[in-house]
C-alpha cells in the first residue's frame, strides 16, 4: 500500500507530504465547560463553543470542519483532543468530509486521537465521508479511556460518482483501536477495495460504525427496538463483557445512515445522562 506511517518522518519529507495537526483540550472549571487550549491551523477551522438548550449542564458542543474543501491527495490531517476529568463534550463536523481523487496515488490519512479523562463522556459524531471515485482514504482512531469515562464515536462513509461512469474509490483502511491505562483491550480494524465494496456488503452504497464504551448494555434494547422500524438499513451489535458496544449499519442512503446513527447516539446519551438529546441543525 501507499499510506505512509505518522512517524516515518523521512518518508514524509521525501514525498512532499501535506501534514497538519491540530490540537483541543477540554475542561470543566465551576461546573462549566470550556475550551482550555486549541491549536487550529489551515485548514482546521473551529466554530465558537456553545450550549444546546435542553441538553445536561457542563456540556459543551462544537463544530469542527476543513476549510480547504475536504482531503485531498498526499494529505495527512491529524487531530488530537483532549477531555479533562469531569467534562462531558459533543464534537461533530459543520457537514461531510469529502476525499478527492487519489491523482498522485499516494492516498489521505486522517489521524483522530482522544483522550477521555476520569468520569468524562465525549460523543464524537461526524457527518459520514465521503469517498469520490478513484480516491485512496486511511482513517486510524485512538481512543484513550480513563476509570469512569464513556465514549460515543462514529465512523461511516458514503460512496459518490460525480461523472456517473461507475466509478468507484480506489481503497479504504479503517482501524479504532481503545486503551483503558494505556492498555490495548480494543482494535477493530478493516480494509476493503473500491472493486469489491458493494459485492461484500450487498449492495448498500452507505456504511457505518458506531462504537460506545463504559455504557450500559441496555442501550442495545433502545437501539434494536429504534432500527428496526428504518425501511432501508440493516444492522447488527457486538457486545464485549467490558461493555464495549458496536453497531454496525449498512444503508441504502446517506438521509437514512445519519437518521441511523442519531437514533444510536441518542439512545446511548439517554442512558448516560437520562435526557434525550434534541435535534441539531447544520
Amino acid at each position: 500500500m501507499a499510506f505512509l506511517m505518522l512517524n516515518d518522518t523521512s518518508s514524509l519529507l521525501s514525498q512532499k507530504l501535506n501534514f497538519s495537526r491540530a490540537e483541543l483540550e477540554v475542561r470543566s472549571v465551576g461546573g462549566n465547560a470550556f475550551i482550555s487550549h486549541q491549536l487550529m491551523p489551515h485548514p482546521f477551522h473551529m466554530t465558537v463553543p456553545f450550549s444546546i438548550n435542553g441538553d445536561p449542564e457542563n456540556f459543551l458542543t462544537l463544530y469542527i470542519q476543513s476549510s480547504s474543501g475536504g482531503l485531498y491527495d498526499c494529505d495527512i490531517h491529524e487531530l488530537n483532543v483532549d477531555l479533562q476529568k469531569d467534562t462531558n463534550f459533543h464534537l461533530t463536523t459543520q457537514a461531510s468530509t469529502i476525499v478527492h481523487e487519489a491523482k498522485r496515488h499516494e492516498g489521505a490519512h486522517q489521524q483522530l486521537n482522544f483522550k477521555v479523562k476520569e468520569n468524562s463522556y465525549f460523543e464524537y459524531l461526524p457527518d459520514p465521508v465521503i469517498l469520490m471515485a478513484g480516491s485512496k482514504y486511511k482513517g486510524t482512531v485512538s481512543v484513550e479511556l480513563s476509570k469512569g469515562a464513556k465514549a460515543v464515536i462514529s465512523d461511516s462513509f458514503i460512496t459518490h460518482d460525480p461523472q456517473a461512469e461507475n466509478q468507484t474509490f480506489v481503497e479504504c483502511l479503517n482501524e479504532t483501536k481503545v486503551f483503558y491505562d494505556n492498555e490495548l483491550v480494543f482494535d477493530d480494524k478493516y480494509f476493503v477495495r473500491g472493486v469489491d465494496y458493494l459485492q461484500r456488503n450487498g449492495s448498500f452504497p452507505c456504511i457505518g460504525s458506531i462504537y460506545l464504551f463504559g455504557i450500559d448494555k441496555a442501550v442495545v434494547k433502545h437501539i434494536e427496538t429504534q432500527l428496526v422500524e428504518v425501511d432501508g438499513c440493516y444492522f447488527g451489535c457486538s457486545i464485549s463483557e467490558e461493555h464495549h458496544i458496536v453497531v454496525r449499519l449498512l444503508a441504502q442512503n446517506a438521509l437514512i445512515l445519519t437518521d441511523a446513527i442519531n437514533m444510536v447516539w441518542s439512545g446511548a446519551r439517554e442512558i448516560v445522562t437520562g435526557e434525550v438529546p434534541k435535534k441539531r441543525r447544520k
